[in-house]
């Protein structure tokens, strides 16, 4: 016989009589001790923590206490760029820049001559002219603010960092000041060394002032991305051989303006006191020392900026229906293949012959003048012609180093 199923309930059946009999119900289990969850704002029982239905609530108490996001999580996080590196001078107006470079400049310059007037100054003196004429005070002065006001105007600056070093104002200074002091080591018989500290003065009072006052060009802005040929600008072998061209152009400039213009019987003609004319009797091979320091200045100030801009030109070309024809040099004259390997085209100035062509002037022109003033109001015993004729012989000399750049970096 089957026996029924168990059965919960309230009456339980004797087996030996027929009389039910009443039970209570047994009392229920104390409940566990409530513990906290890991889930926030949510408390559960110990045994329910691993269910699915508490996990599905985990996630939704979590979800609806958080932002959802705004972009997939595999997806990179946009990156804020860096601001624009700013100095010092950019919180000052720029009405008030440039009369402070010069005030600086002009500072820099009576401090430091006058702290050492007793050894370089002595020197210097036996070859000097009293400057007692208010004109020709005022006259150096103002070219000397010219010479700021230029390189102000041009944006030629001071900059230095590990990715590059710009030196522009420097190399235009140090070429622009040389041929004074070159003359009067060759032909005054002055020493190297007060003349030597005189130049890097020179350099020191106009350059500091622009790597503290001038503004930050574009072309030097380290936010501004690098070209393929600004990194070409910097290659090492690169600039030590159009450093070496520049020097032995001078070099050679310099010995030809001996020994096929007569540059001693000119300088006899138009300058007292001369005390050497040892240079005349030099070598291309023995000029070549003195020339290393302004070729490498040279190849700052004219190739490197000249081979870093490429590109098209900033001149508008000439508005012409017809193809322009190529260069054949078979048929071409002679001016042809002068302004064809200079950069000019039937479309106007190539991008790089246009910077080459301005930093020409300018280096030519200040060249030209500042020796031109500083010999004739400093140096004893000089006459204008003679300092025109002596500055002019550096200006040329410049000139021909420029076009030896831009044959060198013409591009098609």
């Amino acid at each position: 016989m089957t026996l029924p199923a168990p059965v919960r309930a309230s009456v339980a059946f004797q087996p030996t009589t027929n009389t039910p009999t009443t039970l209570l119900p047994p009392p229920p289990p104390p409940p566990p001790p409530i513990m906290s969850s890991h889930v926030p704002f949510l408390t559960v029982r110990p045994d329910d923590q691993f269910s699915s239905a508490v996990k599905r609530t985990a996630r939704d108490v979590t979800r609806s206490n958080t932002s959802p996001p705004q972009e997939p999580m595999d997806s990179p996080p946009h990156l804020t760029p860096a601001p624009p590196r700013t100095y010092a001078a950019s919180r000052l107006p720029s009405a008030v820049r440039f009369p402070l470079l010069v005030m600086l400049s002009f500072s820099l310059s009576t401090l430091i001559h006058t702290f050492t007037a007793e050894w370089s100054g002595l020197q210097l003196a036996t070859a000097s002219r009293k400057l007692d004429d208010p004109l020709q005070i005022a006259g150096v002065l103002g070219w000397k603010v010219v010479q700021l006001g230029v390189g102000w105007v041009a944006g030629y600056d001071l900059l230095a960092n590990k990715n590059e070093i710009d030196e522009d104002i420097a190399a235009l200074t140090l070429l622009t000041n040389q041929p004074f002091h070159h003359l009067l080591h060759s032909y005054y018989a002055l020493p190297l060394a007060p003349l030597t500290f005189s130049l890097l003065t020179d350099i020191l009072v106009t350059a500091l002032p622009f790597a503290l006052l001038a503004p930050l060009t574009r072309a030097h802005d380290p936010l501004t991305p690098r070209t393929s040929n600004q990194a070409l600008a910097t290659d090492a072998s690169i600039l030590l051989l159009t450093s070496a061209m520049a020097a032995s152009i001078f070099a050679t400039t310099f010995y030809l303006s001996h020994h096929a213009l007569d540059l001693g019987v000119f300088l006899i003609s138009h300058f007292d006191n001369l005390a050497s004319m040892s240079a005349h009797d030099l070598s291309i091979a023995q000029l070549l020392p003195w020339f290393a320091v302004p070729g490498f200045a040279a190849c700052a100030f004219l190739f490197r900026p000249t081979i870093a801009a490429a590109g098209t030109s900033v001149t508008p070309p000439r508005l012409s229906t017809r193809k322009p024809k190529r260069f054949n040099p078979a048929t071409a004259t002679l001016g042809e293949t002068f302004a064809y390997n200079l950069g000019y085209g039937e479309s106007g100035w190539s991008r790089r012959a246009e910077v080459l062509a301005k930093r020409t002037a300018v280096l030519s022109a200040g060249a030209f003048v500042n020796t031109a003033v500083r010999v004739f109001a400093t140096v004893e015993g000089t006459d204008l012609g003679g300092a025109m004729g002596y500055a002019g012989m550096w200006a040329g000399a410049c000139v021909v180093v420029a076009v030896g750049f831009g044959m060198m970096s013409h591009e098609d």
